[in-house]
Parts: C-alpha cells; structure tokens; sequence
C-alpha cells in the first residue's frame, strides 16, 4: 500500500523529503515547490512501526491522486501526478490553517485551552512552560494543590 505513494521507497524504508506544498496567495490553487535551499532535499526513515500504521491508515484513507502544478527555483514548470495521504474531507491538501482550525474546534468542544506546543513532552512530562502557557507556577509535573489547572497533558484527554 505504502508504494502507491510516490516519495515514499518502500524497499529502502524511507521517504524522501524533496518539496513543499504551497498556496498561491492571490489564485487559493495549491502547488508544489523545491525546499528552499539543497538543503532540504533529504530523506527519512520509515521504521516498521510507522510502516504498518501508514499502512493501517491508508487501507481506510486511500491516497488522493492529483495533478499539481511543480515550480522548480529556476522558475520552470511542470504538472505532475501526485498522491496525498493526508487530507480534509473534501480532498483537498491539509494546511496549517486547516489542523489549527479542528484543533481548536476539539478545544472548545472539550472546554480546554491547550495548544500544539504544549504537548511537547521532556522526560516523559510535560513542558516546563506548564499547562495553559501559564509561568507564574510550577508546570504540570509538580502541581500546586488546588489548582485545577495543574493537571498532567496526558490526563486532559
């Protein structure tokens, strides 16, 4: 299932790291483009246990095919098929705004205020920042007592 996907090599057990989806600002139309510098053109591994849930999840989310327009940074064109794995229900690609858009929505409907960042952990805990971005106190590792908001990210969900 995973070779259906074009940068990913499932013999080699890595996907290549070789564009980048953008939005034209004026036209809305997703395209492809170069990373900005040689740099970014790498690739990474796939270990088994990220093969079987790309797997899972592409036997229940087939990839959608596409033709995207790529822009080389010379300038040079080109359409190409693609296949995305990850998109809205619509099939359209998914963005930034989109992801902070249904983070939010859970947010709200779980009465939370939690970002992205926070659920970075350390050590097995959660940031130093502590809960809500709050740094007039101890973070979630050591709460003070009575503070309803002081418990662990883990137990938020």
């Amino acid at each position: 299932m995973l070779g259906e996907v074009d940068q990913i090599d499932s013999d080699a057990d890595e996907i290549a790291l070789n564009r980048q989806l953008a939005k034209h600002n004026e036209t809305k139309e997703f395209y492809l483009k170069e990373p900005k510098t040689r740099a970014g053109i790498r690739t990474a591994d796939i270990t088994p246990h990220l093969s079987n849930t790309l797997t899972d999840y592409l036997k229940d989310n087939p990839p959608v095919e596409r033709e995207m327009t790529f822009r080389y940074r010379n300038g040079d064109t080109e359409v190409r098929k693609v296949f995305l794995v990850f998109t809205t229900d619509q099939g359209e690609p998914m963005t930034r705004e989109y992801l902070r858009y249904r983070w939010n929505r859970a947010c709200v409907k779980a009465d939370i205020k939690l970002t992205p960042h926070q659920l970075r952990q350390h050590d097995g805990h959660a940031s130093h920042r502590g809960w809500r971005g709050r740094q007039d106190r101890p973070g979630p590792t050591r709460p003070q007592q009575g503070s309803d908001h002081a418990r662990p990210v883990r137990r938020a969900f």
